[in-house]
């Protein structure tokens, strides 16, 4: 899962040098790999991002349904967190808050 650390943290300074184009594809590469290793914790995330950028181009109902999507995973993670601590910590991550609108 290294690799997708690397790959979201490069996305993001991607976006940040508006290297928005070399960002997504980035992105869409984590994705795959998320994917083919059942990585949802990794997946919502690359999601949300994809959604990001998704508005920055102007795509919005593919920014909407990139949204969705990460939300959904975000419930799934959620529902199967276990401990409270540990769904409060998920749920307060300022990531997951901007997903969920709650920034």
């Amino acid at each position: 899962m290294k690799t997708l650390s690397f790959l979201t943290c490069y996305e993001s300074k991607g976006v940040a040098l508006g290297r928005v184009d070399e960002a997504q594809e980035v992105l869409e590469k984590a994705q795959k790999i998320a994917k083919a290793y059942v990585s949802r914790l990794a997946l919502w995330r690359i999601l949300f991002e994809l959604s990001e950028i998704a508005g920055l181009q102007g795509r919005h109902d593919d920014q909407t349904q990139l949204l969705g999507q990460s939300r959904e995973l975000i419930d799934y993670i959620s529902e199967r967190c276990g401990r409270p601590e540990v769904l409060h910590t998920f749920l307060n991550g300022p990531v997951v808050r901007r997903a969920l609108g709650k920034v």
